[in-house]
């Protein structure tokens, strides 16, 4: 099985050791890590659709985001083009037939939990039985439960940008550490399943009735002086779409 493609952030709760990786050191320019940042392919992701139940549960077009281009000769230009969330001034990097709005908001949603330590916000945003069976397992192994991992996972991001951050660019795209999604997916599912001990996890998620995403995310974030860099680069994570809302595991 290939676990070096588990989510970053997964690996901090299971092990219990809260490191994340930046892939560009933190003190090289905004450009360079600008250059790091989009090296995907910006493939489909297999088993993606702009018509899926993703979009159609919200009832949201991708129009009332607008796609913005780079002016040419500015530093992002390289990165190419991207939504720009209103809310919150992130800039989005996807390719709409592949990942749908909502998606991307949850997993910007997700980052800023951490960015603003949002344990509550953090614990919406995951799927309830991965909540339960994570904080069981962290009490019986390490002795402290999941909101300790959570301020730990906090702290280490802070630590990767000197001091507090802001996220500044969300990118996803297709896993190309699998021949298929669905490879992806089961992986995933069948460590956390050796994780808890048990394969009663896997099989809940699999029968919920919901659909399952498995890709790529990146993230840029700006510190306290207003430089920006990578945050978290080349990333797998999955979500899933039950009742109209994504979740996501760790």
């Amino acid at each position: 099985m290939k676990r070096t493609a588990i989510t970053a952030l997964a690996l901090c709760s299971l092990l219990g050791l809260c490191s994340l990786t930046s892939c560009s050191d933190k003190s090289s320019s905004s450009s360079s890590a600008a250059d790091t940042y989009l090296q995907g392919s910006g493939e489909v992701a297999a088993g993606g659709s702009g018509s899926s139940e993703d979009e159609t549960a919200s009832g949201s077009s991708s129009e009332e985001w607008p796609l913005e281009s780079p002016e040419e000769g500015a530093m992002d230009y390289d990165l190419g083009d991207y939504r720009t969330d209103p809310e919150t001034g992130i800039k989005l990097y996807y390719d709409d037939t592949a990942f749908s709005r909502e998606l991307m908001q949850t997993l910007e949603q997700y980052f800023l939990t951490f960015q603003n330590r949002d344990f509550e916000g953090y614990k919406e945003i995951n799927y309830p039985e991965y909540c339960d069976d994570m904080e069981t397992f962290l009490q019986k192994d390490y002795g402290y439960g999941l909101e300790e991992s959570f301020n730990g996972q906090c702290d280490n991001l802070n630590d990767i940008m000197g001091g507090s951050f802001k996220i500044t660019r969300v990118k996803a795209e297709a896993s190309e550490e699998y021949d298929s999604e669905q490879e992806g997916i089961d992986d995933f599912l069948e460590y956390m399943d050796e994780v808890f001990g048990s394969s009663d996890f896997s099989t809940n998620v699999k029968n919920s009735g919901g659909e399952l995403r498995y890709f790529t995310f990146y993230i840029m974030a700006e510190d306290a002086d207003g430089e920006e860099s990578m945050l978290v680069s080349q990333f797998n994570t999955l979500f899933l779409l039950k009742d109209g809302k994504y979740y996501t595991f760790g």
